[in-house]
């Protein structure tokens, strides 16, 4: 039976496996982008220090005047600040402390060099104070970067007394109260970790699906491939099972029906082989008393008047006794055609085995008046039931009693045993017995009809009636025997005996 579960249900552990890795991915690489933004500093670029030094330089031949044409000049939103200092670190302007400590000896001979020196280095970007010399003696020229608080910076901003005086006062520029936001600023993970999940997740449901549909696709494949080969005669092709796959219940059907489909085919075409085998048999068959007909009228034909009374009574008799062995083989082999159709093969009475077989030995104690029929059965009526169709069921039963009872000498057994799953049925019969080749034929049609004698006379037969019997008990799933009763002491034949087993209700 084909499920009808839902995609995700029938392949939950593909798409939860493919989901998981990509998930992981996700974080992985939410990791790797934090990874990499921490350990790249925000740097910022800035002019460098002796350009500004010589715009200042050039700007007048005063340092204080020159000073105030180029803080005129600096744009209020930028992070550096510029100071005129001496060598005790106060500034020139308003004479506040702008480093924190005056210039040592070392400082100034760097300086006279045209070293700057810095003070409150940074964990990146540019230092906090870079003090250089100018062309005026004992003036100094002081780089002041003064970022917004925590702008680009993985720490705050140190006290006004390491900055050498106050900060200046907030703006509405970047990171200013009122002002726009910082200009750069590090990424957020979560942000990051929200955004790479997003899509991770659709691209790992994307290749589940990719991966499925594509399976679907190669057992199209395989299917199409199938059923070119059934099109083309080759009966036996199936497709391939998988143990671990949810198409499995769909291939299984598949696989059942064209295994249906090869059984119809094989029985039609045993059904033709032996509707022709039929024809055949039944042309031979007719051909026999047919001729010998042919051959007793022209007898009388031509020796009309030459044969005495009694022979032309014999011959007729003879032509009687050939029309209605010629009924009787029309008439089986009519039967044995048709038993093969549906309306035979689909029999689902319950019928009463005792019962039947009383009816049977009714009808031939007053057939043949002179036998003994004895009918042993150690089961019920109740207990006799089987299932098939009751004219099959009589004619297998018509044509048992009549073999038996036209052999036996005086008397007929009927036995009924139960088996476990089966029905035996025996009739017995105190007659000459089987010969070796009635037995080995026993079920099958003889090639040419030959003339037995029984109690009641000479009789001819082709075995027709035992093909009957084996058809109708196959049918009903049933089983045939032919068997002589021999003496224990001499071995000699007692009689024959026709088994049947017949499957219980």
């Amino acid at each position: 039976m084909i499920t009808r579960r839902s995609l995700l249900g029938r392949n939950y552990f593909i798409f939860v496996s493919i989901i998981i890795v990509f998930i992981f991915m996700a974080f992985g690489s939410t990791w790797l982008v934090s990874y990499l933004d921490r350990s790249t500093p925000v740097r910022y670029v800035r002019p460098p220090n002796y350009l500004v030094r010589n715009l200042y330089e050039q700007l007048d031949s005063d340092p204080i005047v020159a000073f105030q044409k180029l803080q005129a000049s600096n744009n209020p939103d930028n992070f550096l600040r510029f100071e005129l200092i001496d060598k005790s670190g106060k500034s020139l302007i308003n004479g506040d402390p702008v480093l924190p400590r005056a210039l040592n000896e070392a400082e100034t001979s760097s300086l006279e060099l045209d070293k700057s020196v810095r003070f409150g280095e940074m964990d990146f970007g540019p230092p906090r104070l870079e003090v250089s010399k100018t062309k005026f003696p004992g003036v100094f020229f002081v780089h002041r970067f003064m970022p917004p608080p925590g702008f680009g910076m993985p720490h705050p901003p140190p006290p006004p007394s390491e900055m050498g005086g106050p900060p200046p006062p907030p703006r509405g520029g970047p990171g200013g109260p009122g002002g726009p936001p910082p200009m750069m600023s590090r990424r957020n993970p979560l942000f990051i970790t929200f955004g790479f999940l997003i899509v991770f997740t659709l691209v790992s449901v994307a290749v589940a699906l990719i991966y499925q549909f594509s399976r679907y696709r190669d057992r199209a494949n395989e299917a199409f491939q199938v059923l070119n080969e059934l099109r083309h005669g080759n009966l036996a092709a199936r497709l391939p099972t998988k143990k671990v796959e949810e198409l499995a219940p769909l291939v299984q059907a598949f696989n059942q029906m064209a295994g249906d489909v090869e059984s119809m085919v094989e029985s039609l075409r045993k059904a033709d082989q032996a509707r022709r085998q039929l024809l055949q048999d039944l042309a031979h068959d007719l051909r026999t008393p047919l001729a010998s007909l042919q051959s007793f009228l022209e007898t009388l034909q031509v020796g009309e008047t030459r044969l005495s009374p009694d022979k032309r009574q014999e011959i007729v008799s003879l032509c009687f006794s050939e029309v209605e062995y010629f009924g009787k083989l029309v008439e089986d082999l009519l039967f044995l055609a048709q038993i093969t159709e549906p309306k035979y093969s689909a029999g689902t009475e319950e019928i009463n085995l005792l019962e039947r077989v009383q009816d049977q030995v009714t009808v031939f104690k007053n057939r043949y008046p002179n036998l003994k029929f004895k009918v042993d059965s150690t089961i019920e009526a109740s207990n006799s039931q089987i299932m098939g169709s009751s004219k099959l069921v009589d004619r297998l039963l018509r044509n048992a009693f009549e073999n038996s009872s036209s052999f036996a000498k005086g008397e007929v057994q009927i036995s009924i045993t139960n088996s476990l799953e089966k029905l035996n049925l025996a009739i017995t019969d105190d007659g000459p017995g089987f010969s070796e080749s009635a037995l080995r034929e026993f079920g099958h049609k003889k090639a040419s009809r030959i003339l037995s004698d029984g109690s009641s006379g000479k009789r001819i037969s082709v075995g027709i009636g035992s093909v009957i019997m084996r058809e109708i008990i196959q049918l009903h799933g049933g089983e045939l025997k032919a068997e002589n009763v021999v003496a224990l002491s001499n071995n000699n034949a007692l009689g024959g005996r026709v088994s049947f087993w017949f499957p219980k209700l």
